[in-house]
């Protein structure tokens, strides 16, 4: 039985349910049994898994650790009623079931642990109104971020403090096709592959390349740092699908790095949400992470600027966050999630609102005037320019012009934007990218 594997703990034994036994899952099991001792020994309990939910358990025999045999089952509604498990691993992923199973834990009268982003982002008002009804944690530092503690910094950590911005890279895929394109040279297709047959991407990688993981991320973010109920709606997501090579290269030549940006700021006006790809001084700490990881920068009025770097994602990294949640658990320190009771909830400002200096990269015809032309579409928006650079050409052919412009609405950057591509010598879209440069 699993329950050898553990020493003995001065408090009695935490009972777990685990639903879903694939990547995370399974590692998470890894975790319990090869590193049972010294997390008895932390927790202060022996934490014993009373049951492991899976959709076919003959499949699952071949893949889990023998000693799991007498504890698998396909029937999570029993499993989450039985009397001696307080704590429920929800693992499966997926929308409708889990937050089913969830709120059937809550009912129950038990603590939840999961790594479901997706769900926490879209149906997070009604599971952590169930929490708190029911008094019972949802904890999910795995839901963000992989093993960085980002949660527990903001929930803990920075507890007394008040956070002003939340920026980082949560993304590991399309950090890694950037930075394959940045330092090998390779286009977005062959990034693509590559990501792909290292196991970073999914074959269908669209959540990841389309903005769409980072966002339900950073969503988390604002609702722990600003007490922010903000739906995908209220999130401005550009991906990296239609990323050019051609545009890392002309934001070196102005001294930055291009990285998919999540960013939750606090505005005097309201909260400011975005996903993009983004200009960032390559000068800063942000810039230097490469690959699959991930960084977090914090600013906050106390502790100034902390940054948080690690793996944002994998089997293993991921079981550390969830079996630190139900140490947590063991422990007594479950938190609730934050509502903002008795604040008022911070307004959201329309991305069109949202104010950055900003790339433009456009394909035009070298003519007389063309420089004028475009200046003045953007001078009536009342966009000022920065630095300019133009490629060598003959008069006549086309040739990119990429622009830095000082800061601007979103809004008047898009009006100035469609002013220039209704102009005759513009050749196809102007590709646009906000700046982003660190206090």
């Amino acid at each position: 039985m699993l329950t050898s594997f553990f020493a003995p703990a001065s408090q009695p034994p935490l009972g777990i349910v685990i639903v879903g036994a694939g990547t995370v899952g399974g590692s998470v099991l890894d975790v319990l049994r090869e590193n049972a001792q010294t997390i008895s020994a932390r927790s202060g309990r022996n934490i014993v898994v009373r049951a492991v939910v899976v959709r076919n358990i003959e499949k699952a025999r071949t893949r889990l650790h023998p000693d799991m045999a007498g504890l698998l089952t396909d029937d999570w509604q029993a499993a989450v009623q039985r009397p001696d498990a307080e704590v429920l691993l929800e693992l499966m992923g997926g929308e409708s079931t889990a937050k089913e199973c969830i709120q059937a834990a809550l009912t129950a009268g038990k603590s939840v642990v999961t790594a479901n982003k997706a769900l926490l982002a879209t149906c997070g008002d009604v599971i952590f109104d169930a929490a708190h009804a029911a008094g019972k944690p949802v904890a999910y530092e795995a839901a963000v971020a992989g093993c960085i503690p980002i949660i527990k910094t903001l929930r803990e950590a920075l507890a007394g403090d008040t956070v002003h911005e939340v920026a980082g890279i949560i993304n590991g895929t399309s950090n890694y096709i950037l930075t394959a394109m940045e330092k090998d040279g390779v286009t977005f297709a062959d990034a693509l592959e590559a990501t792909q047959k290292m196991g970073y991407a999914e074959s269908d990688p669209s959540l990841d390349i389309d903005g769409g993981d980072a966002a339900h991320k950073i969503l988390l973010i604002a609702r722990l740092a600003f007490g922010a109920h903000a739906t995908m709606n209220d999130v401005p997501v550009v991906g990296v699908r239609d990323f050019k090579l051609r545009d890392i290269r002309y934001a070196a030549q102005f001294g930055f790095c291009v990285k998919l940006l999540a960013q939750a700021v606090r505005r005097d006006n309201g909260i400011e949400l975005s996903v993009q790809p983004t200009l960032v001084p390559c000068t800063h700490p942000i810039a230097s992470v490469d690959g699959a990881m991930n960084a977090i920068l914090v600013r906050s009025a106390y502790a100034g600027e902390t940054l948080y770097y690690g793996a944002g994602a994998g089997a293993f990294p991921t079981a550390a966050a969830v079996v630190a949640d139900v140490i947590d658990i063991a422990r007594g320190n479950g938190a609730l999630a934050q509502h903002g009771n008795g604040t008022p909830l911070p307004s959201l400002i329309p991305a069109d609102d949202c104010s950055a200096p900003h790339f433009l990269r456009l394909r035009v015809l070298d003519m007389p005037g063309v420089l004028a032309n475009i200046a003045s579409a953007l001078a009536q928006q009342n966009i000022s320019i920065e630095a300019i650079h133009q490629n060598e050409s003959a008069p006549g052919q086309e040739v990119d012009i990429i622009m830095l412009v000082h800061e601007a609405s979103r809004g008047k950057i898009f009006s100035g934007i469609k002013q220039i591509e209704n102009q005759s010598t513009t050749v196809g879209a102007v590709v646009t990218m906000p700046i982003k440069r660190f206090l």
